[in-house]
């Protein structure tokens, strides 16, 4: 932790009047206390005292203010619409795309088209027994403490239901990119009447306390279970260009990934078991 500039300063004036009042005693001494600067050195250990208080305060009081990686970052509604939260990507970019049809018409090249620009920027991952967990990452933007997890659900009807959907929220290695689960109370909850209400924002509680510190990063993963019958409820997501991540080693590889097919939240995930083959889409999830 780094000296304030006041601490230097009260520090310095406390030393330079603890010299000259031993300076002074030393005089009295010798002079057989003919020269008497008694009160003169009293003066100035009183002066040091007071020197010493201005400045263990003014150190106290740096210490006390949060440092570069702890300041609160304000939340703004286009990026999260709930407070002091930390997301995979902006809110604001759910807007509207286009059809990947248009209307057809005859007569060469004249024809009228009609292109809607009203399509639900959700995705609906695979079911019918897939059983994937849908992975996005998440970097923290400052130390703090994360409470809740959430995502957006989509238009898209289920077909049938589905049988369960569960979250879990994990630690990345930054070395290897293994995922450890850090949620477990949250990851045993069947939260399948809350996936398939459609075009909701929906928050949750972890069950515990996690701790983060600034550019740590995180892996939300959301797990619908099918049978052979059943389809996946939507979550809303942005597409994106499957890029190639710049030289060395990175981890995450990617903004999204998914993992199984599992019957509920796994406890760890080996980075060789997450699939990057997919990474077109983005889904959002929030920490907070």
């Amino acid at each position: 932790m780094a000296l304030s500039p006041q601490f230097v300063n009260a520090f310095g004036e406390a030393l330079v009047d603890l010299l000259e009042a031993k300076v002074a005693l030393l005089i009295t001494g010798a002079t057989g206390g003919l020269i008497d600067l008694r009160g003169w050195a009293q003066q100035l250990r009183a002066d040091a005292d007071k020197a010493i208080a201005q400045a263990t305060a003014a150190q106290t009081a740096v210490a006390s203010k949060p440092g570069i990686s702890q300041v609160p970052i304000p939340s703004t509604l286009w990026g999260s619409f709930g407070a002091d939260e930390d997301a995979t990507f902006p809110r604001s970019q759910l807007s509207f795309g286009a059809a990947g049809n248009t209307a057809s018409a005859s007569g060469g090249n004249t024809g009228a088209h009609s292109h809607a620009l009203s399509i639900v920027p959700d995705y609906q991952p695979a079911g019918h027994g897939s059983n994937y967990l849908e992975i996005g990452y998440i970097r923290t933007t400052r130390d703090r403490t994360y409470s809740q997890v959430g995502f957006i659900t989509g238009s898209s009807a289920t077909w049938a239901g589905i049988t369960a959907a569960y979250i879990g929220v994990y630690r990345v290695d930054p070395a290897t990119g293994n995922l450890t689960l850090v949620t477990p109370d949250i990851a045993a909850r069947n939260l399948a009447g809350e996936i398939t209400t459609q075009n909701t924002e929906q928050r949750f509680d972890l069950g515990t306390t996690v701790n983060a510190k600034q550019n740590d990063i995180w892996a939300v993963g959301v797990l619908q279970v099918t049978n052979l019958l059943q389809t996946c409820a939507s979550i809303m997501q942005i597409t994106l260009a499957d890029l190639i991540p710049p030289p060395g080693t990175h981890f995450p590889r990617k903004n999204y990934c998914y993992a199984g097919p599992y019957g509920s939240i796994p406890a760890s995930i080996p980075e060789s078991d997450l699939k990057y083959d997919q990474s077109t889409k983005l889904p959002f999830y929030v920490l907070r």
